[in-house]
């Protein structure tokens, strides 16, 4: 077995940050502590002195295949793990005419050669055809038990017979997931979840919800009577989650901005949404110049001179723990713990990463993403090193 010792981070352990080390079997957590050395001479040994080691993102909305636009694959996952993502989701379009094993052994393949372990969603409004004895090989033996639909969508499962698809959700308790903001093709603008074109469409959603009461869950969401609609129903709450958007707007016209964290984490059915995948500019290469900017983490944290390791928990805790809990990967996923993924991010919101390798357009991680663990393997921005560790799996999921 190799092992890897990194000594002296600043480690989220047990919903508290801790001092210490965390020794690296292979691709899994051994032990975690503040006495734990390595087991033999030839260990590889890292000091990660004044870093934080912090659960890998789950990024569930990330598009990693081949499939649609024609864009090239790279661009969207080599974005995500500039963030630090360790798991990616991207949506299966189960077509009529081919069999929806054949549809998924090609999703797999396509997805073979990237870093990070990912997963599938299946888009709704392309499964209706599917029998419930479909549905159940799928989650049985495809591993899948997410489905995804975009709110414009609901009027083409309107048309569908659903009955067999909401039944089998039920009774499973699959997760269905919507992506609730349309872009208005008369403004460019996103419309509003209760926008005059959508609140049919939401009130439809949360009647299927109250009737087969399984776990559904909104995303796009970016303002608080959003986030009051989608709770007022105190007898589904078990049933809804919610993933936010945080702006800098100031809060009067009720947007959600990066002061309502607190507010926020207190309500265990809100996870934080992972950053936008937005396309560079520059088209001479899958890496981007992300060394330029910073990541997720310090738009959300390194607002004020010092770092608020009570904010840092929560925030761990909302775009890790809960999305893997939710996506039926937990705790392999979302957590640092014995036994648990040796996938983590180790930031320095500090200090600019200094392992630049390949030139400015070669840059894979932001300022503060010092690193990121990955099957135990340290990913830095040393583009020989990425294409070594080019050994993602496909995860099923329960």
């Amino acid at each position: 077995m190799k092992y890897i010792l990194l000594k002296n981070g600043r480690i989220v352990h047990d919903d508290k940050l801790v001092s210490g080390n965390i020794l690296i079997g292979n691709d899994r957590i051994i032990e975690i502590g503040d006495h734990v050395k390595a087991p033999h001479p030839y260990s590889e040994i890292i000091d990660l002195s004044n870093k934080y080691l912090l659960p890998g993102l789950i990024h569930y909305n990330c598009s990693i295949l081949k499939l649609e636009n024609n864009e090239p694959t790279s661009s969207a996952i080599y974005i995500a793990l500039s963030h630090g993502a360790t798991f990616l989701m991207d949506t299966v379009k189960i077509q009529k005419e081919t069999p929806f094993s054949k549809t998924i052994n090609f999703s797999r393949e396509s997805c073979k050669p990237i870093i990070a372990d990912y997963g599938f969603h299946l888009r709704a409004h392309r499964c209706c055809h599917l029998s419930e004895e479909d549905l159940l090989k799928i989650l049985t033996y495809e591993g899948i038990s997410s489905f995804y639909i975009k709110l414009k969508d609901i009027k083409k499962l309107l048309k569908n017979n659903l009955n067999c698809m909401f039944d089998f959700a039920s009774k499973s308790k699959l997760l269905y997931i919507c992506e609730t903001k349309e872009v208005n093709k008369i403004t460019g603008e996103k419309e509003s979840l209760f926008s005059e074109n959508n609140i049919e469409k939401f009130n439809f959603l949360m009647s299927v919800i109250k009737k087969y009461k399984y776990p559904f869950l909104f995303t796009g969401i970016t303002t608080w009577e959003e986030l009051d609609k989608i709770f007022q129903d105190k007898e589904l709450n078990d049933n809804i989650f919610a993933s936010v958007h945080l702006s800098d707007k100031c809060n009067k016209d009720g947007t959600l901005n990066y002061k309502d964290l607190e507010k926020l984490v207190k309500n265990p059915n809100i996870i934080l949404a992972p950053p936008e995948l937005i396309q560079p500019d520059s088209k001479k290469s899958s890496f981007i110049e992300n060394a330029k900017t910073y990541s997720f983490l310090s738009d959300l944290i390194c607002r004020e001179k010092s770092i608020n390791e009570d904010l840092l928990l929560n925030i761990c805790e909302m775009y890790a723990t809960r999305p893997a809990k939710l996506l039926g990967i937990y705790p392999q996923k979302g957590v640092l713990d014995i036994g648990t993924d040796a996938d983590f991010i180790v930031w320095n919101p500090a200090e600019r990463n200094s392992r630049i390798i390949g030139g400015t357009d070669a840059i894979l991680l932001r300022k503060d993403i010092y690193a990121v663990i990955m099957k135990g393997k340290m990913v830095t921005d040393d583009i020989e090193e990425i294409h070594k560790n080019l050994s993602g799996k496909f995860l099923f999921r329960n």
